[in-house]
């Protein structure tokens, strides 16, 4: 009686493991048939409704109740079935629809300009009018792509806490600017003195910006693979990093030769009028800035690391 007893929880045991191992290999096979979003970047996209699920999946890792299917629906005044036939590009939203679907998600002007020139391409039917609007959201896109200069980094597909330590991690972009310096990268000691770091630290960097992609180590050697990492005025820790940048700079700042320092800050008053128009000059001198940066070096002389700041903003709110 006790041996058929011990049988039979053997037996049940057996069972018990194999239903286990059913049970993960389902769960594992059922991962794989899981499409995965694709990595992408706002304004790459081609479709409004594309635009419009991007920039939910983005609200959600901040509020994930908010931005439920069924809280767009309600705000849009539809149907959550029809706005997910929208959302998997089966149907359209209309004109109002799409103004409060943007409401909702709190669209800047920029966004709102890029998914409005979308929908209208999309909804047009006249040629000459679609043609034209084409024009012009190519120029929206090289606008927008010279003022952010961020497009290197989503091409890379890299995931947002990626992006997060690059740039909140204040040694990680100092070193990899530095590296971008011949002399540099061929002294690695001479960024450790200059960044004050410790040697760990500094190879750990030199780990994460490989493992990124943007350069390649191998045997003491660096090979810059993307110059350029800089991300755009869309991205969600614009204003931390622009507070860690602003630290990091003043601390530099202190410590700097009087003749190396070429500083000015003003407050002022104005009619609005002459701000829009102070905006204006702003926009322009950052075009030339932009562009002499761009530049190709033709000559053999030495690259240096310097920062630049540039900000207007009105002080009152009402």
């Amino acid at each position: 009686m006790l041996k058929m007893q011990q049988n039979q929880e053997k037996s049940i045991s057996y069972c018990y493991k194999k239903l286990r191992i059913n049970k993960v290999f389902v769960m594992k096979e059922n991962e794989k048939k899981v499409k995965k979003p694709k990595k992408t970047d706002f304004f790459s996209c081609n479709d409004y409704r594309v635009v419009l699920e991007f920039q939910r999946n983005q609200q959600r890792e901040l509020n994930s109740k908010k931005y439920s299917i069924q809280n767009l629906a309600d705000a849009c005044g539809i149907h959550r079935s029809y706005l997910s036939k929208v959302i998997h590009e089966k149907a359209h939203l209309s004109e109002d629809q799409l103004y409060l679907a943007m409401e909702f998600m709190g669209f800047d002007e920029k966004k709102r300009e890029f998914t409005e020139l979308l929908y209208q391409i999309q909804r047009s039917e006249i040629p000459t009018r679609i043609k034209n609007l084409k024009d012009k959201l190519q120029k929206f896109k090289k606008t927008t792509r010279e003022h952010s200069a961020g497009r290197d980094f989503e091409e890379l597909g890299l995931t947002e806490s990626e992006k997060n330590l690059f740039y909140l991690t204040p040694h990680n972009q100092l070193v990899f600017l530095l590296l971008t310096i011949e002399r540099y990268r061929d002294d690695f000691k001479k960024i450790i003195d200059v960044l004050e770091l410790d040697e760990k630290l500094f190879l750990d960097s030199l780990e994460f910006l490989s493992n990124l992609g943007v350069i390649k180590y191998d045997k003491g050697k660096v090979k810059i693979i993307h110059e350029r990492m800089n991300f755009g005025f869309d991205s969600r820790i614009v204003d931390a990093y622009h507070s860690l940048a602003r630290n990091r700079s003043f601390q530099r700042f202190l410590g700097a030769h009087p003749d190396q320092k070429n500083a000015y800050t003003v407050l002022f008053t104005v009619t609005d009028s002459k701000y829009q128009k102070l905006r204006e000059i702003r926009k322009k001198f950052l075009d030339d800035f932009n562009e002499t940066l761009r530049a190709p070096n033709k000559s053999n002389e030495p690259t240096n690391l310097y920062e630049f700041h540039c900000d207007i903003f009105p002080w009152l709110k009402d």
